[in-house]
């Protein structure tokens, strides 16, 4: 008897927050009596060492989403998965585009991973044909995946065409197992004796890296014995070092690379400080509280909301009040911690459970 045969569709193995999703349920599913396959749009290879040996890996090669059309519809017909999984809009698009009057066609699942209000501000002609796209595209899915409460109250909004979603799906980004060792990097940044606070962004505009510099120089002034860890690449890097040299905190503010195996640091520190502007999901937030280690963000989506509950006020200020974040910080840093109390606040996001929810929705568990 033929294994069901699942293909799920990802952008690149970068170290993007679908990238992790598209490469976890490739893992978890290969683990099954299902023939896994996962394709990649963009040779990018941030997490490919963290893939499963059980997965058949496919690379495309014409460099782009849209270019890539007839290249996996070739792939689809080698393959004859029985479903598809697509991890992000613009290979969700691809999918769909790719399926058109393939027989027998496979049950397309295009996960949503960010709010599709991103498309409407800025409105620009760009995001207008991504929405047209979408609206378009999305209906020929068997099932539309929201990843959080905000992503489906935006679809329920701006998707016009077509009702085939529900509920939403949590990414599954928990972070298992034993404390790590971490005195190596205690070592070589000669941070020892100092408190640690941790954030993890990709350097643009929307993750406001500025306000986190503000914030930490409040706390700076508060509690000496401080430092701060920045992870992440990306185009306001030149700008943000700028802004930490003017102010003086070159020798507090470490910007570290972007990088695949990074629970170490999430273990090394004490506070994690987010102050994006706005998040789809907020993987880092969750992979920080199922460390134990203590959040502090800002109100930039419904995750850090839906995880606070009642204490939204201890632990969420509005979105570019560094001076909110900061004392929130001092606070925090100033308790004593309860990892346990952390870890059980995102527990329903372990692969387990959030690759299990995947599974039933698509007949696979």
């Amino acid at each position: 008897m033929r294994k069901n045969s699942l293909l799920i569709v990802t952008p690149s193995l970068s170290f993007g927050g679908a990238e992790k999703v598209a490469l976890i349920l490739s893992n978890y599913f290969s683990e099954l009596d299902i023939e896994v396959s996962l394709v990649s749009v963009h040779p990018l290879y941030g997490i490919k060492d963290q893939l499963s040996g059980k997965v058949n890996f496919y690379q495309l090669t014409s460099g782009s989403a849209k270019n890539s059309i007839f290249e996996l519809r070739r792939l689809i017909l080698k393959i004859r998965p029985d479903k598809i999984i697509s991890v992000l809009k613009s290979v969700n698009i691809l999918t769909a585009v790719s399926t058109f009057y393939i027989k027998p066609k496979p049950q397309l699942y295009f996960r949503v991973e960010a709010p599709l209000s991103s498309l409407v501000y800025p409105l620009n002609l760009k995001n207008i044909i991504y929405l047209f796209l979408l609206n378009i595209t999305y209906p020929f899915a068997l099932k539309v995946i929201p990843n959080s409460l905000y992503t489906l109250d935006t679809l329920k909004k701006y998707y016009l065409f077509g009702n085939n979603y529900s509920g939403h799906i949590g990414n599954p980004v928990f972070l298992e197992g034993d404390k790590t060792k971490t005195g190596h990097i205690k070592n070589s940044l000669k941070i020892n004796g100092n408190m640690l606070i941790l954030n993890v962004a990709r350097l643009s505009k929307e993750k406001d890296h500025t306000t986190l510099v503000k914030s930490f120089s409040i706390i700076k002034k508060k509690l000496n014995n401080v430092k701060l860890i920045i992870i992440g690449r990306g185009p306001m890097e030149r700008q943000l070092k700028s802004f930490i040299g003017k102010l003086k905190l070159e020798n507090d503010i470490f910007i570290l690379p972007t990088m695949s195996k990074i629970t170490c640091y999430y273990d090394l520190a004490d506070l994690f400080l987010f102050t994006s502007k706005y998040e789809g999901f907020g993987n880092v937030i969750v992979e920080a509280l199922s460390r134990g280690l203590p959040v502090i963000s800002t109100n930039c989506g419904s995750l850090p909301k839906e995880l606070f509950k009642s204490n939204t006020s201890k632990y969420l200020a509005e979105i570019g009040d560094h001076k909110a974040l900061a004392n929130k910080s001092i606070n925090i840093l100033s308790e004593t911690v309860d990892k346990s109390f952390y870890k059980k606040l995102v527990s329903k996001y372990k692969k387990s459970y959030v690759c299990g929810e995947y599974g039933r929705l698509m007949g696979l568990d």
